[in-house]
């Protein structure tokens, strides 16, 4: 059985982290809903170029190249 986990679980995570830094929160003086927009949108892009770098490793069992955002 193939385990998945979804997008939501890992961005959570991420905003977890982010959510206790001021800094990101200030970016640009920008408000937070803009903020939280942004923060998706890093955090996804951050995800899927992780897991384009670890399909490229030939010693990996698993198939990281096998995503889909949407869930």
């Amino acid at each position: 059985m193939v385990q998945r986990t979804s997008f939501d679980t890992i961005l959570e995570n991420f905003y977890n982290r982010i959510e206790k830094d001021e800094k990101f929160f200030n970016y640009y003086n920008v408000d937070i809903n803009d903020a939280k927009i942004i923060a998706t949108q890093r955090a996804t892009n951050y995800l899927i170029e992780s897991l384009n770098d670890l399909s490229s490793l030939s010693n990996i069992e698993v198939d990281f190249s096998d995503y889909d955002e949407e869930i």
